[in-house]
């Protein structure tokens, strides 16, 4: 169940961070009305640690990052190349499955 749980965590983590995001805000907003810039402070600050927590375990690093380009030609270049490289490690794991 654990291993279920941690693929479905993965697979839908984009969506994890935005439903946390919105989260934060509303407990925010409802610590705010509730008790004050005090009960604000402490929803905004549980809900940025609920974030971390979970950016901790399941988080990742982007496969891509490009510096260094001036100009858009460059940067389509650059990415068509990330991308081949990326489709052709995939073919390779493939194959030897």
């Amino acid at each position: 169940m654990k291993e279920y749980v941690d693929i479905l965590l993965q697979e839908n983590n984009s969506y994890l961070f935005y439903i946390l995001g919105i989260t934060t805000g509303i407990l925010f907003m409802l610590g705010y009305f509730a008790y004050g810039i005090n009960g604000g402070i402490f929803g905004f600050v549980f809900g940025i640690s609920v974030f971390e927590l979970f950016k901790y375990f399941y988080g990742e690093i982007p496969d891509i990052i490009v510096s260094g380009i001036d100009n858009e030609e460059q940067m389509a270049e650059a990415l068509t190349n990330s991308i081949k490289k990326a489709l052709a490690e995939v073919e390779d794991e493939d194959s030897k499955s």
